[in-house]
């Protein structure tokens, strides 16, 4: 199963490697049935803090994402991250997040990016103590920040996003890379 992924995205690579040159350079236009092609598929990670409103410390966190380019500034986005430990609902927890956002890219340069997205989250935040219940949900999530393309499959994203939860939210600050395929 996992050998079949990977023929599959080896496969996608070389079929797509060839548009990537003219796809992201100012004077292209895309015709309507090239708005929407495997090689606007990005895989990546970031690394970073992350603090909740209670609490001033800052935790560890990173998260892990995909996402396709719909079109040349919008696109859909999952992931998955890993909020550190903080006092959510009066107890220490450790807060992870699996979400969907849709995220909207603006060339600011040739090659530095606004970025702005909002979603949807679906959270968890498990009790470090065994005697208290552990909470989960769903709610909002939104961020901003600047991405830069250091070539056409590579792009360095440095970012902030919240994570509501319930009443409360965690504020997620990271530095990461995405890679286009």
């Amino acid at each position: 199963m996992k050998l079949s992924y990977l023929a599959t995205a080896m496969l996608a690579l070389l079929v797509t490697s060839a548009q990537a040159d003219q796809r992201f350079s100012y004077d292209y236009e895309p015709t309507p049935l090239e708005e929407v092609s495997v090689s606007d598929l990005y895989f990546g990670g970031s690394y970073g803090t992350a603090k909740s409103h209670e609490v001033s410390n800052n935790e560890n966190a990173w998260q892990a994402f995909t996402g396709v380019t719909l079109w040349r500034t919008i696109g859909i986005e999952a992931g998955y991250a890993d909020l550190g430990q903080h006092v959510v609902f009066g107890n220490i927890a450790d807060a992870t997040s699996t979400y969907a956002r849709l995220p909207i890219n603006l060339p600011i340069v040739e090659k530095l990016y606004f970025s702005g997205n909002a979603g949807w989250n679906l959270w968890d935040a498990n009790s470090v103590a065994s005697t208290i219940q552990d909470s989960d949900g769903n709610d909002r999530t939104f961020g901003a920040g600047l991405h830069y393309r250091f070539d056409h499959n590579m792009i360095a994203r440095v970012g902030l996003q919240r994570f509501y939860l319930a009443d409360e939210y965690i504020d997620l600050a990271t530095v990461g890379i995405a890679v286009y395929f």
